[in-house]
Protein backbone atom coordinates (compact mmCIF):
# COMPACT_ATOMS: atom_id res chain seq x y z
CA UNK A 1 0.00 0.00 0.00
CA UNK A 2 0.93 3.54 -1.03
CA UNK A 3 2.00 5.45 2.11
CA UNK A 4 3.25 8.53 0.48
CA UNK A 5 2.97 10.56 -3.05
CA UNK A 6 6.04 13.10 -3.18
CA UNK A 7 6.10 15.64 -5.79
CA UNK A 8 9.23 17.34 -6.64
CA UNK A 9 9.35 20.20 -9.04
CA UNK A 10 12.94 20.97 -9.99
CA UNK A 11 11.96 24.54 -10.93
CA UNK A 12 14.00 25.55 -14.96
CA UNK A 13 15.58 21.79 -14.74
CA UNK A 14 16.79 21.05 -18.64
CA UNK A 15 16.59 17.02 -19.10
CA UNK A 16 19.61 17.72 -21.54
CA UNK A 17 21.38 18.74 -18.07
CA UNK A 18 21.02 15.83 -16.16
CA UNK A 19 23.55 13.03 -16.14
CA UNK A 20 20.60 10.27 -16.51
CA UNK A 21 19.67 11.61 -19.10
CA UNK A 22 23.38 11.15 -20.51
CA UNK A 23 25.13 14.56 -20.02
CA UNK A 24 28.44 14.62 -18.38
CA UNK A 25 29.15 17.78 -17.79
CA UNK A 26 27.11 18.03 -14.02
CA UNK A 27 27.20 15.84 -10.73
CA UNK A 28 23.73 14.64 -10.12
CA UNK A 29 24.30 11.06 -8.07
CA UNK A 30 20.67 11.72 -6.11
CA UNK A 31 18.80 11.98 -9.36
CA UNK A 32 20.84 9.00 -10.88
CA UNK A 33 19.86 7.33 -8.29
CA UNK A 34 16.22 7.81 -8.57
CA UNK A 35 16.28 7.29 -12.27
CA UNK A 36 18.24 3.59 -11.49
CA UNK A 37 15.87 2.50 -9.45
CA UNK A 38 12.56 3.87 -11.68
CA UNK A 39 11.96 5.17 -14.94
CA UNK A 40 12.62 8.15 -17.12
CA UNK A 41 10.74 9.65 -19.19
CA UNK A 42 13.07 10.87 -22.25
CA UNK A 43 10.10 13.07 -24.47
CA UNK A 44 8.17 14.66 -21.92
CA UNK A 45 7.08 17.80 -22.97
CA UNK A 46 5.40 20.70 -21.31
CA UNK A 47 2.19 22.58 -21.77
CA UNK A 48 3.08 26.22 -21.20
CA UNK A 49 6.83 27.86 -20.97
CA UNK A 50 6.16 28.80 -17.67
CA UNK A 51 5.71 28.17 -14.16
CA UNK A 52 2.29 29.00 -13.63
CA UNK A 53 0.43 27.65 -16.75
CA UNK A 54 2.49 24.94 -16.60
CA UNK A 55 1.83 23.72 -12.86
CA UNK A 56 -1.71 24.19 -12.76
CA UNK A 57 -1.58 21.49 -16.30
CA UNK A 58 0.32 18.60 -14.41
CA UNK A 59 -1.82 19.67 -11.10
CA UNK A 60 -5.52 19.39 -12.99
CA UNK A 61 -4.17 17.19 -16.20
CA UNK A 62 -5.64 19.57 -18.32
CA UNK A 63 -4.34 21.63 -21.23
CA UNK A 64 -4.67 25.56 -20.35
CA UNK A 65 -8.00 25.89 -22.14
CA UNK A 66 -9.69 23.71 -20.05
CA UNK A 67 -8.08 24.60 -16.50
CA UNK A 68 -8.27 28.02 -17.34
CA UNK A 69 -4.66 29.75 -16.05
CA UNK A 70 -3.73 31.35 -19.56
CA UNK A 71 -1.58 34.10 -17.65
CA UNK A 72 -0.51 34.87 -14.27
CA UNK A 73 -3.79 36.86 -13.73
CA UNK A 74 -6.43 33.94 -14.59
CA UNK A 75 -7.34 31.59 -11.96
CA UNK A 76 -7.68 27.43 -12.02
CA UNK A 77 -11.01 26.92 -13.10
CA UNK A 78 -14.12 25.75 -11.04
CA UNK A 79 -14.84 22.95 -13.38
CA UNK A 80 -11.62 20.99 -12.53
CA UNK A 81 -10.79 19.14 -9.60
CA UNK A 82 -6.25 19.75 -8.90
CA UNK A 83 -4.45 16.28 -7.61
CA UNK A 84 -4.78 17.18 -3.96
CA UNK A 85 -8.36 17.89 -4.08
CA UNK A 86 -8.97 14.28 -5.39
CA UNK A 87 -6.24 12.89 -2.77
CA UNK A 88 -7.76 14.84 -0.14
CA UNK A 89 -11.77 13.31 -1.57
CA UNK A 90 -9.88 9.78 -1.00
CA UNK A 91 -8.46 10.04 2.21
CA UNK A 92 -5.15 11.65 2.06
CA UNK A 93 -3.75 14.00 3.76
CA UNK A 94 -2.15 16.76 1.58
CA UNK A 95 0.45 19.13 1.67
CA UNK A 96 2.19 21.86 -0.34
CA UNK A 97 5.18 23.91 -0.34
CA UNK A 98 5.84 26.78 -2.94
CA UNK A 99 9.18 28.22 -3.43
CA UNK A 100 7.49 31.15 -4.54
CA UNK A 101 4.11 33.02 -3.62
CA UNK A 102 3.25 33.03 -7.49
CA UNK A 103 2.02 29.63 -6.70
CA UNK A 104 -0.41 30.98 -4.25
CA UNK A 105 -4.41 31.19 -2.93
CA UNK A 106 -4.62 33.77 -6.10
CA UNK A 107 -4.37 31.64 -8.90
CA UNK A 108 -5.75 28.82 -6.44
CA UNK A 109 -2.72 26.13 -6.46
CA UNK A 110 -3.67 25.95 -2.93
CA UNK A 111 -6.60 23.85 -3.35
CA UNK A 112 -7.30 20.55 -1.60
CA UNK A 113 -4.10 21.02 0.47
CA UNK A 114 -4.64 20.96 4.14
CA UNK A 115 -1.21 22.63 4.56
CA UNK A 116 -0.24 25.37 1.71
CA UNK A 117 2.99 26.73 3.68
CA UNK A 118 3.75 30.06 2.51
CA UNK A 119 5.43 31.67 5.80
CA UNK A 120 6.33 35.27 4.58
CA UNK A 121 9.46 35.45 6.75
CA UNK A 122 11.11 32.39 4.93
CA UNK A 123 10.95 34.76 1.81
CA UNK A 124 13.81 36.42 0.01
CA UNK A 125 14.07 39.81 -1.29
CA UNK A 126 15.54 40.43 -5.05
CA UNK A 127 18.22 43.44 -4.81
CA UNK A 128 16.36 45.54 -7.44
CA UNK A 129 12.40 45.24 -6.27
CA UNK A 130 12.81 45.24 -2.77
CA UNK A 131 9.70 43.89 -0.57
CA UNK A 132 8.80 41.83 -3.90
CA UNK A 133 8.60 38.05 -2.90
CA UNK A 134 10.71 35.84 -4.70
CA UNK A 135 11.87 32.77 -3.52
CA UNK A 136 12.68 31.19 -0.38
CA UNK A 137 15.54 28.79 1.19
CA UNK A 138 14.46 25.25 0.72
CA UNK A 139 16.16 23.93 4.06
CA UNK A 140 13.61 25.84 6.02
CA UNK A 141 10.76 24.54 3.87
CA UNK A 142 12.27 21.40 3.58
CA UNK A 143 12.27 21.19 7.78
CA UNK A 144 8.83 21.86 8.35
CA UNK A 145 7.84 18.81 5.16
CA UNK A 146 9.72 16.49 7.34
CA UNK A 147 8.14 17.61 10.43
CA UNK A 148 5.08 17.06 8.46
CA UNK A 149 5.53 13.79 7.21
CA UNK A 150 6.45 12.27 10.03
CA UNK A 151 3.47 13.39 11.98
CA UNK A 152 1.07 11.95 9.61
CA UNK A 153 -0.66 8.56 10.16
CA UNK A 154 -2.56 8.32 6.64
CA UNK A 155 -1.75 7.74 3.64
CA UNK A 156 -0.12 11.54 2.23
CA UNK A 157 0.38 13.66 -0.53
CA UNK A 158 3.24 15.94 -0.36
CA UNK A 159 4.35 18.59 -3.42
CA UNK A 160 7.83 20.32 -2.51
CA UNK A 161 9.33 23.25 -4.59
CA UNK A 162 13.06 24.18 -5.35
CA UNK A 163 13.52 27.24 -7.18
CA UNK A 164 17.56 27.62 -6.56
CA UNK A 165 18.07 26.42 -10.59
CA UNK A 166 15.98 29.48 -11.47
CA UNK A 167 17.57 32.60 -12.67
CA UNK A 168 18.25 35.47 -10.01
CA UNK A 169 21.03 38.16 -9.40
CA UNK A 170 24.28 36.87 -10.26
CA UNK A 171 25.12 38.26 -6.40
CA UNK A 172 22.23 36.00 -4.95
CA UNK A 173 23.44 32.61 -6.40
CA UNK A 174 22.99 30.23 -3.15
CA UNK A 175 25.39 28.04 -4.45
CA UNK A 176 28.36 27.29 -2.06
CA UNK A 177 31.92 28.91 -3.95
CA UNK A 178 33.60 25.52 -4.34
CA UNK A 179 30.62 24.22 -6.65
CA UNK A 180 30.46 27.52 -8.38
CA UNK A 181 34.67 27.07 -8.88
CA UNK A 182 33.82 23.34 -10.45
CA UNK A 183 31.53 24.43 -12.96
CA UNK A 184 31.34 27.02 -16.40
CA UNK A 185 29.33 30.31 -15.76
CA UNK A 186 27.68 29.86 -18.61
CA UNK A 187 23.71 30.70 -17.97
CA UNK A 188 24.24 31.88 -14.50
CA UNK A 189 26.36 28.92 -13.50
CA UNK A 190 23.56 26.98 -14.77
CA UNK A 191 25.23 23.51 -14.22
CA UNK A 192 26.83 24.44 -10.71
CA UNK A 193 22.74 25.05 -9.45
CA UNK A 194 21.46 21.84 -10.87
CA UNK A 195 24.55 20.17 -9.23
CA UNK A 196 24.08 21.55 -5.69
CA UNK A 197 19.84 20.89 -6.13
CA UNK A 198 21.22 17.70 -6.34
CA UNK A 199 22.94 17.82 -2.93
CA UNK A 200 21.07 20.27 -0.88
CA UNK A 201 17.33 18.82 -2.60
CA UNK A 202 16.94 15.45 -3.84
CA UNK A 203 19.78 13.21 -2.03
CA UNK A 204 18.39 14.73 1.13
CA UNK A 205 14.96 14.05 0.29
CA UNK A 206 16.41 10.40 -0.63
CA UNK A 207 18.30 10.00 2.55
CA UNK A 208 15.65 11.18 4.55
CA UNK A 209 12.76 8.60 2.86
CA UNK A 210 15.31 5.62 3.32
CA UNK A 211 16.40 6.46 7.32
CA UNK A 212 12.86 6.46 7.85
CA UNK A 213 12.23 3.63 5.99
CA UNK A 214 9.61 5.54 3.79
CA UNK A 215 11.16 5.26 0.96
CA UNK A 216 9.89 1.83 -0.82
CA UNK A 217 6.11 2.69 0.57
CA UNK A 218 6.39 6.25 -1.64
CA UNK A 219 5.91 6.75 -5.05
CA UNK A 220 7.93 9.79 -5.69
CA UNK A 221 7.78 11.89 -8.95
CA UNK A 222 10.43 14.10 -9.77
CA UNK A 223 10.09 16.82 -12.30
CA UNK A 224 10.63 20.34 -14.38
CA UNK A 225 7.84 23.00 -14.88
CA UNK A 226 9.80 23.83 -17.71
CA UNK A 227 12.98 23.73 -19.06
CA UNK A 228 15.47 26.93 -19.99
CA UNK A 229 17.15 29.11 -22.81
CA UNK A 230 20.91 29.49 -22.07
CA UNK A 231 22.55 32.32 -24.06
CA UNK A 232 26.55 31.95 -24.68
CA UNK A 233 28.43 34.85 -22.38
CA UNK A 234 30.34 37.52 -23.89
CA UNK A 235 33.31 39.74 -22.90
CA UNK A 236 31.13 42.57 -21.26
CA UNK A 237 28.86 39.10 -19.48
CA UNK A 238 30.63 36.29 -18.69
CA UNK A 239 28.09 34.24 -17.50
CA UNK A 240 25.22 34.84 -20.68
CA UNK A 241 21.60 34.86 -19.87
CA UNK A 242 18.60 32.51 -19.12
CA UNK A 243 15.36 32.75 -19.63
CA UNK A 244 12.28 31.06 -20.49
CA UNK A 245 8.81 32.34 -21.09
CA UNK A 246 8.80 32.99 -24.69
CA UNK A 247 9.27 30.64 -27.28
CA UNK A 248 7.94 27.11 -27.88
CA UNK A 249 11.26 25.79 -28.42
CA UNK A 250 12.19 22.08 -27.13
CA UNK A 251 15.27 23.73 -24.89
CA UNK A 252 12.03 25.13 -22.78
CA UNK A 253 9.24 22.29 -23.74
CA UNK A 254 11.24 19.56 -22.84
CA UNK A 255 10.84 18.39 -19.35
CA UNK A 256 12.34 16.21 -16.82
CA UNK A 257 10.48 13.66 -15.76
CA UNK A 258 11.42 10.83 -13.13
CA UNK A 259 8.66 8.19 -11.71
CA UNK A 260 10.16 5.56 -8.50
CA UNK A 261 7.77 3.36 -6.88
CA UNK A 262 9.62 0.25 -5.93
CA UNK A 263 6.26 -1.53 -5.37
CA UNK A 264 5.17 -1.67 -8.70
CA UNK A 265 7.21 0.42 -11.04
CA UNK A 266 9.74 -0.54 -13.08
CA UNK A 267 13.36 0.08 -12.32
CA UNK A 268 16.22 1.11 -14.94
CA UNK A 269 13.96 1.72 -17.81
CA UNK A 270 13.74 4.51 -19.60
CA UNK A 271 10.25 5.53 -22.05
CA UNK A 272 11.48 6.75 -25.01
CA UNK A 273 7.40 8.21 -26.56
CA UNK A 274 6.80 11.71 -26.50
CA UNK A 275 4.09 11.72 -23.54
CA UNK A 276 2.98 15.16 -21.91
CA UNK A 277 2.82 17.00 -18.47
CA UNK A 278 -0.98 16.43 -18.10
CA UNK A 279 0.30 12.97 -17.93
CA UNK A 280 1.52 12.62 -14.55
CA UNK A 281 -1.97 13.46 -13.05
CA UNK A 282 -3.84 9.97 -14.01
CA UNK A 283 -1.20 8.16 -13.65
CA UNK A 284 -0.63 8.67 -10.30
CA UNK A 285 -4.24 7.83 -9.68
CA UNK A 286 -4.11 4.62 -11.64
CA UNK A 287 -1.34 3.81 -9.38
CA UNK A 288 -3.20 4.35 -5.71
CA UNK A 289 -6.32 3.02 -8.13
CA UNK A 290 -8.63 5.94 -7.66
CA UNK A 291 -10.82 6.70 -10.79
CA UNK A 292 -9.56 8.98 -12.75
CA UNK A 293 -11.77 12.11 -14.41
CA UNK A 294 -13.10 11.39 -17.58
CA UNK A 295 -13.18 15.05 -18.47
CA UNK A 296 -9.26 15.63 -18.11
CA UNK A 297 -6.89 15.77 -21.12
CA UNK A 298 -3.94 13.25 -19.57
CA UNK A 299 -3.87 9.82 -19.58
CA UNK A 300 -2.18 7.03 -17.36
CA UNK A 301 0.83 5.63 -18.62
CA UNK A 302 0.61 2.69 -16.83
CA UNK A 303 -0.41 0.74 -19.93
CA UNK A 304 2.50 2.45 -21.76
CA UNK A 305 4.91 1.26 -19.37
CA UNK A 306 3.63 -2.08 -19.56
CA UNK A 307 3.57 -2.27 -23.41
CA UNK A 308 -0.04 -3.58 -23.60
CA UNK A 309 -1.16 -0.60 -25.22
CA UNK A 310 0.25 2.00 -27.98
CA UNK A 311 1.24 5.39 -27.40
CA UNK A 312 -1.29 6.94 -29.78
CA UNK A 313 -2.77 8.33 -26.42
CA UNK A 314 -0.31 10.61 -25.82
CA UNK A 315 0.25 11.39 -29.54
CA UNK A 316 -0.18 14.77 -29.68
CA UNK A 317 1.52 17.48 -26.89
CA UNK A 318 -0.41 20.94 -26.59
CA UNK A 319 1.82 24.07 -26.12
CA UNK A 320 0.88 27.63 -25.10
CA UNK A 321 2.00 30.97 -24.16
CA UNK A 322 -1.08 33.07 -24.53
CA UNK A 323 0.01 36.62 -23.73
CA UNK A 324 2.63 36.47 -26.46
CA UNK A 325 0.25 35.04 -28.27
CA UNK A 326 1.72 31.71 -29.45
CA UNK A 327 -0.05 28.17 -29.80
CA UNK A 328 1.46 24.73 -30.91
CA UNK A 329 1.16 21.17 -30.71
CA UNK A 330 3.86 18.74 -31.26
CA UNK A 331 4.81 14.83 -31.69
CA UNK A 332 7.72 13.04 -31.87
CA UNK A 333 8.49 13.56 -35.59
CA UNK A 334 6.58 17.36 -35.69
CA UNK A 335 6.48 20.22 -34.30
CA UNK A 336 3.68 23.47 -35.53
CA UNK A 337 3.70 26.35 -34.20
CA UNK A 338 1.17 29.23 -35.06
CA UNK A 339 1.28 32.45 -33.84
CA UNK A 340 -1.12 35.85 -34.45
CA UNK A 341 1.83 38.00 -36.42
CA UNK A 342 3.57 36.63 -39.19
CA UNK A 343 5.58 39.92 -38.76
CA UNK A 344 7.39 37.96 -35.98
CA UNK A 345 9.12 36.05 -38.23
CA UNK A 346 10.95 38.33 -39.43
CA UNK A 347 12.71 39.49 -36.55
CA UNK A 348 15.96 37.07 -35.03
CA UNK A 349 15.36 35.90 -31.39
CA UNK A 350 17.05 37.49 -28.67
CA UNK A 351 19.07 34.18 -28.39
CA UNK A 352 19.70 34.24 -32.53
CA UNK A 353 20.61 38.28 -31.95
CA UNK A 354 23.03 37.52 -29.12
CA UNK A 355 24.52 34.73 -31.31
CA UNK A 356 25.11 36.62 -34.39
CA UNK A 357 26.73 39.38 -32.08
CA UNK A 358 29.23 37.02 -30.60
CA UNK A 359 29.94 35.70 -33.81
CA UNK A 360 30.67 39.19 -34.94
CA UNK A 361 32.63 40.30 -32.13
CA UNK A 362 34.77 37.00 -32.19
CA UNK A 363 35.78 37.44 -35.91
CA UNK A 364 36.82 41.02 -35.45
CA UNK A 365 39.29 39.89 -32.46
CA UNK A 366 40.70 37.50 -34.83
CA UNK A 367 41.30 40.41 -37.19
CA UNK A 368 42.56 42.36 -34.49
CA UNK A 369 44.88 39.31 -33.68
CA UNK A 370 46.40 39.28 -36.82
CA UNK A 371 45.81 42.31 -38.02
CA UNK A 372 49.98 42.66 -38.98
CA UNK A 373 49.27 39.44 -41.55
CA UNK A 374 46.16 41.92 -42.84
CA UNK A 375 47.40 44.34 -45.98
CA UNK A 376 47.29 48.11 -44.19
CA UNK A 377 44.36 49.21 -45.92
CA UNK A 378 42.32 46.23 -45.66
CA UNK A 379 42.04 46.06 -41.57
CA UNK A 380 40.51 49.56 -40.88
CA UNK A 381 37.38 48.80 -44.11
CA UNK A 382 37.01 45.89 -42.04
CA UNK A 383 36.78 47.33 -39.02
CA UNK A 384 34.41 50.27 -39.69
CA UNK A 385 32.77 47.95 -41.53
CA UNK A 386 32.22 46.16 -38.18
CA UNK A 387 31.64 49.57 -36.01
CA UNK A 388 28.92 50.52 -38.16
CA UNK A 389 26.55 47.10 -38.67
CA UNK A 390 27.48 47.28 -34.30
CA UNK A 391 26.02 50.76 -34.47
CA UNK A 392 22.78 50.26 -36.99
CA UNK A 393 22.54 46.57 -34.61
CA UNK A 394 22.03 49.41 -31.57
CA UNK A 395 19.63 51.21 -32.78
CA UNK A 396 17.15 48.54 -34.34
CA UNK A 397 16.92 47.15 -30.25
CA UNK A 398 16.14 50.80 -29.12
CA UNK A 399 13.68 51.35 -31.45
CA UNK A 400 12.30 47.81 -30.74
CA UNK A 401 12.68 48.48 -27.08
CA UNK A 402 10.34 52.39 -27.25
CA UNK A 403 7.93 49.66 -29.24
CA UNK A 404 7.28 47.30 -26.95
CA UNK A 405 4.14 47.71 -24.58
CA UNK A 406 3.99 47.45 -20.81
CA UNK A 407 4.19 43.58 -19.62
CA UNK A 408 1.85 43.87 -17.24
CA UNK A 409 -0.76 45.26 -19.09
CA UNK A 410 -0.09 42.71 -22.33
CA UNK A 411 -0.75 40.01 -19.37
CA UNK A 412 -3.50 42.03 -18.14
CA UNK A 413 -5.75 42.69 -21.29
CA UNK A 414 -5.01 39.45 -23.01
CA UNK A 415 -8.52 38.07 -24.24
CA UNK A 416 -7.22 33.84 -24.60
CA UNK A 417 -10.19 32.78 -26.54
CA UNK A 418 -10.35 35.68 -29.08
CA UNK A 419 -6.50 35.33 -29.30
CA UNK A 420 -6.67 31.67 -29.78
CA UNK A 421 -9.77 31.51 -32.02
CA UNK A 422 -8.09 34.23 -34.21
CA UNK A 423 -4.51 32.35 -34.91
CA UNK A 424 -6.62 28.73 -35.64
CA UNK A 425 -9.05 30.63 -38.11
CA UNK A 426 -6.62 32.92 -39.91
CA UNK A 427 -4.22 29.85 -40.15
CA UNK A 428 -1.11 31.91 -39.65
CA UNK A 429 1.84 29.60 -39.49
CA UNK A 430 5.11 30.28 -38.09
CA UNK A 431 6.91 27.52 -37.90
CA UNK A 432 6.32 23.05 -38.84
CA UNK A 433 9.67 21.39 -37.54
CA UNK A 434 10.70 18.07 -38.65
CA UNK A 435 11.86 17.35 -34.87
CA UNK A 436 13.79 14.24 -36.63
CA UNK A 437 16.40 15.53 -39.05
CA UNK A 438 16.33 19.46 -37.53
CA UNK A 439 15.86 18.85 -33.26
CA UNK A 440 17.28 22.08 -33.51
CA UNK A 441 14.17 23.64 -35.03
CA UNK A 442 15.99 26.00 -37.64
CA UNK A 443 14.57 25.20 -40.76
CA UNK A 444 10.70 26.08 -41.25
CA UNK A 445 9.89 23.15 -43.44
CA UNK A 446 6.02 24.16 -43.83
CA UNK A 447 6.01 25.11 -47.16
CA UNK A 448 6.73 21.89 -48.60
CA UNK A 449 4.74 19.62 -46.32
CA UNK A 450 1.23 21.40 -46.17
CA UNK A 451 -0.43 17.85 -46.03
CA UNK A 452 1.66 18.01 -42.33
CA UNK A 453 0.50 21.29 -41.66
CA UNK A 454 -3.25 20.53 -42.49
CA UNK A 455 -3.17 17.23 -39.93
CA UNK A 456 -1.91 18.98 -36.75
CA UNK A 457 -3.76 22.26 -37.86
CA UNK A 458 -6.90 20.15 -37.82
CA UNK A 459 -5.70 18.35 -34.82
CA UNK A 460 -5.29 21.46 -32.68
CA UNK A 461 -8.49 22.95 -33.79
CA UNK A 462 -10.19 19.64 -32.60
CA UNK A 463 -8.48 20.10 -29.13
CA UNK A 464 -9.70 24.17 -28.67
CA UNK A 465 -12.80 24.13 -29.94
CA UNK A 466 -14.36 21.01 -28.10
CA UNK A 467 -12.85 22.20 -24.88
CA UNK A 468 -12.51 26.05 -24.79
CA UNK A 469 -13.53 27.97 -21.29
CA UNK A 470 -13.80 31.19 -20.77
CA UNK A 471 -10.92 32.04 -17.92
CA UNK A 472 -12.05 33.48 -14.09
CA UNK A 473 -9.98 36.98 -13.92
CA UNK A 474 -8.57 38.35 -10.68
CA UNK A 475 -9.99 40.92 -8.60
CA UNK A 476 -8.25 44.15 -8.35
CA UNK A 477 -6.90 43.32 -5.30
CA UNK A 478 -5.10 39.99 -6.37
CA UNK A 479 -3.97 41.81 -9.87
CA UNK A 480 -1.78 43.96 -7.64
CA UNK A 481 -0.68 41.26 -5.24
CA UNK A 482 0.42 38.87 -8.77
CA UNK A 483 1.69 42.20 -10.35
CA UNK A 484 4.33 42.41 -7.26
CA UNK A 485 5.42 38.77 -7.44
CA UNK A 486 5.94 39.03 -11.07
CA UNK A 487 8.65 41.58 -10.52
CA UNK A 488 10.14 40.06 -7.44
CA UNK A 489 10.28 36.91 -10.00
CA UNK A 490 12.01 39.54 -12.41
CA UNK A 491 9.25 38.96 -15.35
CA UNK A 492 7.85 42.51 -15.04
Amino acid sequence: MVKSIIMITLDCARPDHLGCYGYHGVDTPGINKIAREGLIFQQAIAQAPNTWVSHASIFTGCNPYRHGVRSPYTRLSSKVKTIAELLKDSGFSTAGFPAHTLLGTALGFNRGFDLYDLKKEDFMFTSDSKGHYFYRSWNDMWKRAQKWLLQQNKPNFLWLHYMGIHGTKSDELNVPKEFLKRYSPLGQYYDAKISWADKECISSVYSFLKDKSLLNDSIIVLFSDHGEIIAGGSKENKLGYVYHNKELIDNVMKISLIMRYDKFLPQNYRVENQIRSIDIFPTILDLVKIPIPKYIDGRSLLPVIKKKESIEHTKFAYMENIPLKWIGIRTSDWKLILTDNLKRKSFLTQNNKNSINLAAQSAINHIKQNKNKLNQLIYPIIKSIYSIIKFFYHLINISRSRKLPDKKEKHLKIDPIKIEKGIIENAKVFALYNLKIDPDEKNDVSKTNPEIVTHLKNELTKMIEENLIKPENLNKHEQEEVTEKLEGLGYL
